[in-house]
Parts: C-alpha cells; sequence; structure tokens
C-alpha cells in the first residue's frame, strides 16, 4: 500500500525555489536526457535531483509498473537491467565498471536492497553509493544515490605513498592536539577517490587521495584525506562519536565487570558506582532496543553480536566528554548517564548501517540519530530523572535547563500590535506564568528617573512597569524589578538604552514574585513613545519542569541538559533549517552538533505531536517512529545523505511499514500497533515543520579574502608594481629557527592560482618539507619580501592597496605586513588598520607551532570548506605609520613551522595611493576557517 504520490511532491516543492537549478556541475546533456527518459516513465512516483550535478539522486517507484524498468527473472537480472538503462541518470555511464556490487540483504519485510559501491578505475570513490531497493514479489521500489558523476582523475596510481601520507597525517593530528606522533594508531587507511565539495553539497574538484584514520584510543579520532599526487591534506573530520558486555575503569588492565557477573555495586552507593552499573545496563537496554527494531536480526551496534566495551574515567581522556571511537565507548566521571550511554552506543549503531560521515548535514544527522536513540532508551527505561516528561506545548522551554524563551505580546494599539522578541530573567518566578495588562512607564524622580534604582513614585498599581536598564544597587536587574513590584507592578519590561542587542537578566532566583522580560531600544523607544495613548500587552512564559526530550539532563559533568530536542532553540540550536541559529561555519564539523537540532525537533513532533512553524503535527507515537527510523537507518540512508535525502528515506520507510506488524520496543513480542497512510503524512508535516527539504541559502560559505573591494575615492598613486615582469628592485630575505633550516625566499612565478594576473611573487607553504623535529628536519622560518623605498609626497595621506591569495596550513602558517619609516625597524601593522580585508586570525601561540610568527596577527589557512585559496584585494590606511615626506618601506613576511603546508601566499598587484581623506568606503571582518 502507497501514500499518493502528491504527499512528498508537496514537501519537494516547497523546496524547490530555495534549491534553484543545479551548479556548474549540472549534468550532461546525455545525462540531462536519460533523466528525462526516467522522468517521463509512468512508474515513477517521486524523483530528487542533486542540486549541484543534476543527476538523480532518488527516485521513488509504483513496484508493478517498475517491472518494465527493470525486466528479469529475479532481483539480480532487474537490477543489471535498471542500470543498463538508468544508470546515466544517476551518473553512473558504465555501470559495469563504475559500479562494484556489495552484499545483499534482505530484511523482515521480505524486501532486498542492492547496493553497490561506486569506483573509478577500481579505486572506491568516497561516499558514491547507489542502492536499489525491491519489495518481497521483487518489484523495484526504490533507487537512491550519493554517486559522483563523471570522475575526473587521470591516474589511479598514487605518487605519494600510504607511508608518506600516513607521516604526514600523523604530523598534522599531533600538532593540532600536542599529541606524541608516534601515539597515534591508523585505524584505516585506503586509496580512494575523494570530491572535496561533496561533503559540504557544493562543486568540487575530484582527487586519488589516501582516506586515513588515526587516534590515540582515548578522545582523539580523526579522518582525513592526503592528496595522493601532491601531499596536501584535502579535508579532514573530527569523530568521536546474546549480547557481549565488559567494563573497564581507568585502562584496559583494570576490568571491573564482564558478561554473566553480577551487578559490581548493589544499592545506592557512591555517584561513581551508580555510573559503572550505568555502563552495564544501559548498554543492555540499548542492546535490546535494537534488537527489537530488527525484530532480532540486528544485534548488538555491529549487528553480529560483537561485545559492547566500555571504558570509565580512561586514563588520559580530556573531561567533561564522552565518545565512540570506532570500537568502544569512553566515558568521563559525571557523563555516564542513560541517554549519554545509549547516544554514544547508537553511533556504533550508525557507523555500520548508513556510515554517516560526520561533518554538515550528514553530520548533524549522525549526531541526531545518537540523540533520537538515546532519547528513545531514556524513555523506555526508568533509569534516570525521568519525571516530570509530560509533553510540552509546541514552543515551551523546559525550565529543568535553566532556558526561558518567554513571549511579550503588545495587544494595542492596532500599530504595534504583535509579538516582539525578549529573553528572560533569571530570578523570574517559575513558570508557567501569565500576565495582561497596560504599560506604565515607571518613574523613581532620582537621576535617570526611568531606571527604577529607587521606590517608584505615582506608579499606576496593575500595570506592567516599562523601565530602562541602569547600573542599579544592589542588583541591576533583580533591584528595579523589587522597586516596581513594591509599587504594585504586575509584570516588569526592561529596555536595553543602547542597542537592540538582548541578553538573558541575571540574579538569584526566587528574588521576585513578578515576571520581567528584556527587550531591544527600538523596540522599548516604540512602547515608550505610545503609552501616552494606551497601550496593553501580554508578558508570558510556557516553560515547565518538564524532563521530556532533555538529552544530558542527569549528567553532572555536564551540568545538566546539553540539548533539547523538543525546542532546541531554547538552549541555542536551530529547530528549522532557516533558523537564524543553523551553523553556517566549519566549526563543529559544519554544525554536527548544533544542527542536530532540525532532525531532533522534527522526531519530536512525530512523537508527541505539535505545532511548529505554522505546521501541526498529529502525534504517531514512539514505537512508530523508532520503526520509520530505523528503517531509514538501516535500509535507505547512504554515509552522505543531507537532510532532503533524509526526507525521501523516511518517506520510502514508512511506506514499507504501513500495515506491517510492529514488534514492541521493550519486549520484542506483539506491539498491536501499527502504521497507516495517514501516519505517512504526518511524517510530511513534521518535515514541512522543521523544513527539513529546504537547503540553508542563508550558508554562504566565507572567503578568506572579500573578492569585492570598493574603489577609492581621488587617489594620487606614487608607486605601483603589477609584477608582470620580474622586479629587481625587490629584495628577499630568509631566516630560519633551527641548524637544519633549508633557506628559501619568496620567488617570482607565472604560475598562478585560478583568477590571477599575469605573475605574482610567492611564498610557498610546501606540504613535502619538514618532520617538525627540531635538529632532525624542522623547517620552521620566516620569508621577508621588501618593497623599494618610496618617498610619500606632503600632505596626503598614505594608503596600500595590494591583490593577494592566501592558501596555508590554519594557525601554523602564515603572512602578516610590516612597515619601515625613513630607515627605522619593521613594526607590524595591526588589523585595525586595514579599510578592507583584514587579517582573519592569529597565528596559533600554542608549544605545537614552531613559527617564529606564532601569536601574530596574520593571513592563515584556506577559504572555508575547501583546501583552496581564492584571489581578494586588502586596503591599508599607513596614516598611523607614515605621513608625507617620509620615506616608506612595505615588508611582506611569511611565517612557516617546521612541515606541513598548503599552497602559500601570492601576491600580485601593489599600489600605494595617497589621499587627502582618512578612513573612507566599507569595512569588512574577513572570517576564515
Amino acid at each position: 500500500m502507497f501514500r499518493p504520490r502528491t504527499v512528498l511532491t508537496v514537501i519537494l516543492a516547497a523546496a524547490a525555489a530555495v534549491l534553484g537549478p543545479a551548479g556548474a556541475d549540472a549534468a550532461s546533456p546525455d545525462r540531462s536526457a536519460a533523466v528525462r527518459d526516467l522522468e517521463a516513465s509512468s512508474a515513477v512516483r517521486n524523483l530528487s535531483l542533486d542540486r549541484v550535478s543534476g543527476v538523480v539522486r532518488r527516485a521513488a517507484f509504483d513496484p508493478a509498473p517498475a517491472k518494465s524498468l527493470a525486466p528479469g527473472a529475479d532481483v539480480a537480472e532487474r537490477a543489471e537491467a535498471f542500470l543498463l538503462r538508468h544508470g546515466a541518470a544517476f551518473g553512473i555511464d558504465r555501470p559495469a565498471a563504475e559500479l562494484s556490487p556489495m552484499p545483499a540483504v534482505v530484511d523482515r519485510l521480505g524486501h532486498t536492497r542492492l547496493a553497490y559501491h561506486q569506483v573509478h578505475g577500481g579505486v572506491p570513490v568516497f561516499g558514491g553509493r547507489l542502492a536499489l531497493h525491491f519489495d518481497a514479489d521483487g518489484g523495484l521500489l526504490m533507487a537512491g544515490s550519493t554517486v559522483v558523476p563523471g570522475v575526473r582523475v587521470e591516474r589511479t596510481t598514487p605518487a605519494v605513498s600510504e607511508a608518506d601520507a600516513i607521516r604526514r597525517g600523523r604530523v598534522v593530528v599531533a600538532k593540532q592536539h600536542g599529541l606524541d606522533r608516534e601515539l597515534l594508531v591508523v585505524e584505516s587507511a585506503e586509496l580512494v577517490v575523494f570530491n572535496d565539495g561533496a561533503i559540504w553539497g557544493r562543486a568540487g574538484e575530484d582527487h586519488l587521495a589516501w582516506a586515513l584514520e588515526l587516534g590515540d584510543g582515548l578522545g582523539v579520532r580523526e579522518q582525513l584525506f592526503v592528496d595522493a599526487v601532491d601531499g596536501r591534506v584535502l579535508e579532514q573530520i573530527s569523530h568521536n562519536e546474546g549480547i557481549i558486555r565488559s567494563i573497564y575503569e581507568n585502562s584496559t588492565s583494570n576490568r571491573v565487570w564482564t558478561e554473566g557477573d553480577p551487578l559490581p555495586y548493589q544499592g545506592s552507593g557512591p555517584d561513581r558506582d551508580v555510573e559503572i552499573n550505568n555502563l552495564i545496563d544501559v548498554a543492555g537496554h540499548t542492546y535490546t532496543t535494537f534488537a527489537n527494531l530488527s525484530a532480532g536480526a540486528f544485534l548488538s551496534w555491529t549487528g553480529t553480536d560483537s561485545p559492547m566495551r566500555s571504558y570509565y574515567d580512561r586514563t588520559g581522556m580530556t573531561c567533561p566528554n564522552a565518545y565512540f571511537n570506532g570500537s568502544s565507548t569512553s566515558f568521563c566521571v559525571g557523563t555516564a548517564t542513560d541517554d549519554v550511554i545509549a547516544h554514544e552506543w547508537a553511533h556504533g549503531y550508525t557507523q555500520e548501517t548508513h556510515g554517516l560521515i560526520y561533518a554538515w548535514q550528514p553530520g548533524a544527522l549522525n549526531e541526531a540519530y545518537s540523540d533520537i536513540y538515546g532519547e528513545v532508551v531514556d524513555l523506555l527505561y526508568d533509569s534516570g530523572s525521568d519525571t516530570p516528561s509530560t509533553v510540552r506545548e509546541s514552543e515551551a522551554c523546559s525550565a529543568a535547563t535553566g532556558a526561558d524563551l518567554p513571549e511579550l505580546i503588545v495587544e494595542s494599539p492596532p500599530e504595534l500590535a504583535g509579538q516582539l522578541a525578549v529573553r528572560s530573567g533569571t530570578f523570574n518566578p517559575a513558570p508557567p506564568w501569565s500576565v495582561t495588562a497596560p504599560v506604565a512607564v515607571a518613574e523613581d524622580g532620582i537621576g535617570l528617573g526611568n531606571d527604577a534604582c529607587d521606590p517608584l513614585v505615582d506608579f499606576p498599581a496593575g500595570s506592567i512597569a516599562l523601565i530602562t536598564m541602569s547600573s542599579c544597587l544592589p542588583d541591576r536587574f533583580a533591584t528595579p524589578v523589587q522597586n516596581a513590584e513594591a509599587a504594585g507592578a504586575v509584570g516588569v519590561i526592561v529596555v536595553n538604552p543602547l542597542n537592540d542587542n538582548l541578553i538573558s537578566m541575571t540574579g538569584p532566583s526566587g528574588q521576585t514574585g513578578i515576571p520581567a522580560v528584556f527587550l531591544g531600544r527600538s523596540d522599548g523607544d516604540a512602547i515608550r513613545a505610545a503609552v501616552p495613548g494606551g497601550v496593553t500587552a501580554t508578558m508570558r512564559s510556557n516553560a515547565d519542569g518538564s524532563l521530556r526530550w532533555l538529552v544530558a539532563e542527569d549528567s553532572t559533568a555536564f551540568g545538566g541538559a546539553i540539548r533539547d530536542m523538543w525546542n532546541p532553540e531554547c538552549l541555542g540550536d536551530p529547530g528549522r533549517v532557516t533558523s537564524p541559529l543553523y551553523h553556517c561555519a566549519e566549526s563543529d564539523n559544519g554544525g554536527v552538533h548544533i544542527n542536530s537540532g532540525v532532525p531532533n525537533r522534527a522526531f519530536a513532533l512525530l512523537v508527541d505531536g505539535g505545532t511548529a512553524n505554522g505546521v501541526s503535527v498529529a502525534p504517531v507515537g514512539l514505537t512508530r517512529a523508532a520503526h520509520i527510523y530505523w528503517r531509514a537507518m538501516s535500509v535507505y540512508q547512504l554515509p552522505l545523505s543531507d537532510f532532503r535525502d533524509h526526507v525521501e528515506a523516511l518517506d520510502a520507510s514508512c511506506n514499507d511499514l504501513v500495515g506491517a506488524p510492529l514488534p514492541d520496543l521493550l519486549t520484542g513480542g506483539a506491539s498491536g500497533e501499527v502504521i497507516t497512510p495517514q501516519h505517512c503524512a504526518e511524517i510530511g508535516n513534521a518535515m514541512l515543520a522543521t523544513e527539513m527539504a529546504t537547503w540553508p541559502s542563508q550558508c554562504e560559505f566565507e572567503t578568506i579574502l572579500d573578492p569585492d573591494p570598493p574603489l577609492r575615492p581621488e587617489p594620487i598613486e606614487v608607486f605601483a608594481e603589477s609584477f608582470d615582469s620580474d622586479p629587481g628592485t625587490w629584495t628577499v630575505s630568509n631566516v630560519g629557527v633551527h641548524s637544519e633550516y633549508l633557506p628559501r625566499d619568496w620567488t617570482w612565478t607565472q604560475n598562478v592560482p585560478e583568477g590571477g594576473d599575469g605573475a605574482a611573487f610567492f611564498a610557498v607553504s610546501d606540504p613535502h618539507l619538514g618532520n617538525c623535529r627540531p635538529g632532525s628536519d624542522d623547517q620552521s622560518g620566516v620569508m621577508y619580501l621588501d618593497s623599494p623605498a618610496v618617498e610619500l609626497p606632503r600632505a596626503a595621506r598614505p594608503v596600500l592597496v595590494f591583490d593577494h591569495y592566501v592558501a596555508t596550513e590554519a594557525s601554523f602558517d602564515g603572512g602578516n605586513l610590516r612597515v619601515s619609516v625613513n630607515g627605522g625597524p619593521f613594526e607590524l601593522v595591526p588589523g585595525e588598520a586595514f579599510l578592507f580585508n583584514p587579517y582573519n586570525g592569529e597565528l596559533s601561540s600554542s608549544a605545537s607551532n614552531h613559527n617564529p610568527m606564532a601569536g601574530e596577527a596574520a593571513f592563515h589557512g584556506t577559504d572555508a570548506t575547501t583546501h583552496r585559496g581564492s584571489w581578494g584585494q586588502s586596503q591599508v590606511d599607513l596614516g598611523a605609520f607614515a605621513r608625507g615626506g617620509d620615506t616608506l618601506v612595505v615588508r611582506f613576511a611569511f611565517g612557516t613551522d617546521g612541515c606541513n603546508g598548503m599552497d602559500g601566499w601570492y601576491l600580485d598587484t601593489v599600489r600605494l595611493l595617497m589621499t587627502p581623506s582618512t578612513r573612507t568606503g566599507g569595512t569588512r571582518v574577513a572570517t576564515g576557517p
């Protein structure tokens, strides 16, 4: 039984305007024709395209008519026939050469999954996967793909050996974490084709690369992709994600419990004893939950009944933390609580099913699946502080988190009516609370008058007091609220006198009996101006004390809940894709923890029902939701599945399960619950409410240098160098740190990165040079490029303008600008002097950075989500250093640490302008990786 195609079509259509046309690598004409041919088939229920390549990402079929698309005696023959005819629509032109089959899987519904690794010249393509799904009658249900079409890698024999790639990977990870590189264990090393844009959902380049996983067995587990041709690091992803259990404390030599032993600690003992018991119990609960979800087919985290090993208070851990390291879980003291333990084990189940990478949207799904099943186990078993577990109102926060998002609604006058953004106070009464009353300006007749630092004068009791924030004693926030309360106010609005920034007001709880909210200046001024004519407002908070959907609420090491799945915004995470809280930077691996709020919110809505973003979702219950998500996880999702793929995987999973018996999550017996088409419609509603199929168009990947500089007004050019030919008037020099340093200078080159004009000077950041071991081969040093001396005309202010390209090892290598005036010493030009495109950060000052420029402001790193840079122009006001009549020398200094690198620093046209004005034009503080 299948849901009508219109339901998913509505979800996908909602995203169409945001997605727009396919990107620069859109499908070739031949593939476009293949896509149209497939789309025209009457067997197609719905079809979605990859937003970058334009090929088919996922296609769902009505299985009976689909047999005409895939004829054959069995599913293997049908799969072969389908791929021969329609493979090009998915970016596979030669199925026999480009696909390597994986073992077929038949699930409890009798459905067959035939999956394939994409290969190029016999080398696997990272993340390239295609899967065909057939129903119990052999009809084609779905085809899903994360294929990289038209791979452009000419050679499949590496120039960089596996050993050399591992050496470089160890150097990088050791520097980042301050470790001895010899302690890093190589967990895996594989030659792959790696597309450097696939992870981030953008167009990228194909590389032959070594995919490495390095770890220390503790909190460090890093996945690196090292170019197998030139040795640069292309990408890095940080990881730290019958039943046989074993528990170790401190180290592998101290096993405190193994399967078959009684619980080591009886009754209520110290926290340590309770937490070790938790590790045993909750691993068992997790094992049972997934076994029941799979009707006994998937046992333990590998599916093959592998041991579940956990470490408690492991020596060498960085705390507070808890993690899955690829084979076991580890927990700091204070983190071994029910949902955290199940969360970490769920990472293992993810690793062995859909294998979601730990970056960007796939990583956010990875993290969300752990939150989801951590909470499923928490809700099923009473092993923590789970009371109260009441269903919250749709937008409510939990008072248990200390987070409260109150509402301020202006009821009248009509021109001001509506909800205003506000923040709460920690001293407020325990929610829920609600107040509707007229607003009156509070006056105390002293000093500023409206700050309520003193008792109020002539205040109309029963009103909401409007107060301007000041520095009241003894408490800047609670004191004016107490004064308003004493005058008969029923609520307080505190207005920011400076700007529209919102802050949470602090103060000891229990200080006030009336609520207060904090409002920005613009809204406060509008209310103040309208008070003489009458303003009525409602202040309310729907927060309650429910612990339901809080993540790590029992974990003392984290200080309480770290995420709120019901309303992620309460703890600073997005609950929908277009939320301003959606994380768009490379930090947090592209938002794996932060953006998990979106799928978390969808699951919680689906279980309990509610309204979000104007969309109502009826509850389907925990059992149905858990089964639908497990099927998406174990059957339909792929390592590079993003949010939109998640929508379609859930849609397919729900349709598969319509009418099928669902095992009980606790007992494994019949639950008595079934899934209907209406439940599948609620899946669609939850996805719409969280905008899961919408591309985060607000995420424009940052470049180190803004490519659009402002024009300088009325410049007088006193010096210019284009570097179109080798200028003999520029001076180069260098200095090393250690005796083994190999002298190297800025060099003139005609081989410039894309976007450059003609030739340039170049300071190399060589990935092949050095090993960061002083006395062996530490190549730390600085290269200097000095301009000719320029005499400045009088009565004018100097502005330096230069075009450049930056791509270095982030934090360890980089360059900056220095000047010498009238033959004096060179001084570092600070970032504040830049009118446009200033330094994007500082070089690491850690002991592991041997760069002589460590700790200095510099241009460093690469453009976000890439291993490359791009060209831009910096403009610098040198008026603080030199004036008319002075002689000026400009120095470009580029420092490197003892090993590893990227491209380096390219310097193109340099111009020295004189302008009568001071600072003109816009400024932009660039944010690099």
